[in-house]
């Protein structure tokens, strides 16, 4: 199988997986807040809430909505920064940490498999 198939393959995967490992619903609002917190940690970057609501593309009543959800289900945490303690950073919980870990591994066990039946 070639890199363009396995990578539809991917595509279509990861929805199904991403439900299953991060508990997402229909909406692709929580996925992108989770995908979004947890890339800018792992490039040791600060996320304000105030930033993640600007770079997200959806209605901010939709983004704080599922933000709070996040927060209230441990997904995400809040810490203030240390320069301004006005202002809130986003850290990925321990949870996050774990499933992310678990989806990725789910992810490479498809592209293997793919890679396996060329």
């Amino acid at each position: 199988m070639d890199k363009f198939n396995i990578g539809i393959e991917l595509l279509y995967q990861l929805p199904i997986k991403a439900k299953q490992h991060l508990n997402i619903d229909t909406s692709l609002i929580p996925y992108s807040i989770l995908i979004t917190v947890i890339r800018h940690s792992i490039r040791n970057e600060n996320l304000s809430v105030k930033s993640l609501f600007s770079q997200l593309p959806y209605s901010v009543m939709g983004v704080r909505h599922h933000f709070n959800r996040l927060i209230d289900s441990g997904w995400v945490e809040l810490k203030e920064s240390e320069s301004d303690k006005r202002i809130k950073i986003i850290v990925p919980s321990e949870k996050l940490h774990s499933r992310i870990n678990l989806l990725i591994d789910d992810l490479s066990l498809v592209a293997n498999y793919e890679n396996l039946r060329r």
